[in-house]
């Protein structure tokens, strides 16, 4: 996840973290624990 946050522009994971938690209302564990999830792969 840190690597994601770096490439997408934010300064730290836990920004990431909150951005994605906001719109999705997941946390990124969560939301990639979800096997119906498509996006998963990605």
């Amino acid at each position: 996840m840190t690597q994601l946050a770096y490439e997408c522009g934010y300064f730290d994971q836990a920004h990431f973290i909150r951005e994605f938690t906001a719109f999705s209302g997941f946390t990124p564990k969560a939301f990639f624990a979800k096997n119906n999830v498509k996006f998963a792969d990605i």
